[in-house]
């Protein structure tokens, strides 16, 4: 972002806020439009297999509330020798931390030491092929987890922090130094099982619930899991699918897990990759999956429109009906061709963006429908609000989504590069737009304990000025600008999702 900008914007968003800013010297960054943008930055493999600890510079607000620790995972070796990855899906997971304490921030990375990352690094090549590339004389895998990538999203559970991946186990880390402890075998009839990078906290009693998704088995198969802490499995259930359609995430409900089949479906036996195995047949439908926590062979299928989910926003339910919010695409383009285009160019040209749609099942009728916005989202997270028992905003619960925080493209730029707020009760929509050559990352809501403060942190990549940073927005107020922002020259590789640690 362009420093002129910030300062105008930090200023406004402070008056907000409530908070002083300290102006430091600032010089202008150079136009954009006058500098080559060299997009491959996003998609750089790193070459070192940790990043030391370095205190990272700060303008602005940094509030003292926020105080912890924000751990970001994504794909950061794409790279040995000669060989190149061509999807965004394959490269070795790199798990970044930001510390922040008393108003400053720092940087740390290190790459999960999976079992693949390891025998490559000895290597010196990669060994097997990915989720979207093919190399010469690969190896076979003996399981899963020989191409673990662990490469996603992470979750701190037990003490631990995990690294998730979706096609095999997660992968336990210490949290302070990020040293790889080993895979996490939740049982011996889970291991090398598939868990999904996007576990959901039970709000009733913190167990966990997840699920992992077989497409090589049968029609297509999902296993459901119930976790509880310090005790493990409690619960798990295989259930058949009524085709292989790529599952990605889910939601959940206070009684209910909720599912889309999407018909990208695992039906290409010619395929060379696990992506091209997958074919778009919109003829077939989408399928919502509704299961009772309390029984798991309770389960209730509903017909959609052809569509593709990547990720899930809130749910509610309420007299048997459900509600739930996703970033809708009108097909499978994005993961099909969008993510190689995307390390290509760092442009999606040719693929379908995701809006912000409801789905509404009434499990009494065995009616679906789904009410789709015109509000560009993907990565969505949401603030939480209590409600009357008769209020009748969106979610109609007890508990509701407020406001959704999300990632969007700019249609002429293609990428992601916008912050968005959309209160989806009201249809009220607000944004802010970063500078030509920023990549914004997914925002992540904190709202510290024992105050009333509500703060976006967001990541992103400038590849104008070369560096990473974090933005830090007041979240009733985003279209301000951020209050704060810290940055280094490290130029970070483009990851996928992230957890704070208070």
């Amino acid at each position: 972002m362009q420093r002129r900008t910030f300062l105008k914007n930090a200023i406004q968003a402070c008056a907000y806020a409530g908070a002083t800013l300290t102006v430091p010297t600032m010089v202008q960054a150079a136009s954009s439009s006058k500098v080559d943008i060299d997009w491959s930055l996003g998609w750089q493999s790193v070459d070192v297999d940790s990043f030391s600890p370095l205190q990272m510079k700060t303008i602005g607000h940094i509030p003292p509330s926020l105080s912890g620790n924000l751990f970001r995972n994504g794909p950061a070796k794409m790279q040995r020798g000669n060989q190149h990855y061509k999807h965004w899906f394959d490269g070795d997971g790199m798990v970044q931390q930001f510390s922040f304490d008393a108003g400053k921030v720092s940087h740390q990375g290190k790459f999960v030491q999976t079992e693949k990352y390891m025998a490559e690094q000895a290597a010196g090549k990669f060994l097997y092929a990915g989720a979207g590339t093919t190399f010469e004389n690969t190896m076979p895998t003996s399981n899963n987890d020989s191409i673990n990538t662990a490469n996603t999203a992470l979750l701190e559970w037990d003490n631990e922090l995990l690294a998730l991946w979706e096609g095999g186990s997660a992968y336990r880390l210490d949290p302070n130094s990020l040293s790889t402890k080993g895979i996490k075998t939740w049982s011996k009839e889970m291991q090398h099982m598939p868990f999904s990078a996007h576990p959901l906290i039970d709000p009733t009693d913190g167990s966990m619930w997840n699920f992992g998704f077989a497409p090589y088995a049968g029609k297509g198969m999902l296993f459901v899991y119930h976790i509880q802490p310090k005790t493990g499995i409690q619960k798990v259930k295989a259930i058949n699918l009524p085709f292989s359609g790529y599952m990605h995430d889910f939601a959940q409900t206070q009684g209910s897990l909720i599912f889309l089949v999407p018909p990208h479906h695992f039906a290409n036996s010619s395929g060379q990759t696990f992506i091209d195995k997958f074919l778009w047949q919109p003829e077939m439908g989408s399928r919502l999956l509704v299961v009772s926590k309390n029984d798991l062979n309770d389960q209730q299928w509903f017909e959609l429109p052809a569509g593709f989910v990547f990720h899930f926003g809130y749910a509610t339910e309420q007299n048997n009906e459900l509600r739930v919010n996703v970033s809708w695409y009108e097909d499978a383009s994005l993961m099909s061709q969008g993510m190689t285009e995307l390390m290509a160019t760092g442009q999606v040209e040719n693929s379908e963006h995701a809006v912000s749609a409801t789905i509404v099942a009434n499990r009494n009728t065995k009616t679906c429908q789904l009410l789709k916005t015109n509000v560009a989202m993907e990565f969505p997270g949401f603030d939480e609000i209590d409600l009357s028992a008769n209020s009748s905003i969106f979610g109609v619960g007890r508990k509701t989504a407020r406001a959704l925080f999300s990632s969007k493209s700019v249609p002429t730029r293609r990428h992601k590069d916008t912050l968005v707020s959309y209160k989806p009760q009201s249809g009220e929509h607000k944004e802010y737009i970063y500078d030509t050559g920023v990549f914004a990352e997914e925002p992540l809501l904190i709202k510290p304990k024992d105050t009333n403060d509500s703060w976006i942190v967001q990541t992103f990549l400038d590849v104008v000025n070369k560096q990473s940073g974090i933005n830090i927005f007041n979240a009733a107020h985003i279209e301000a600008g951020p209050i704060g922002q810290a940055t280094t020259d490290r130029t970070l590789p483009l990851g996928f999702h992230g957890t704070f640690i208070a």
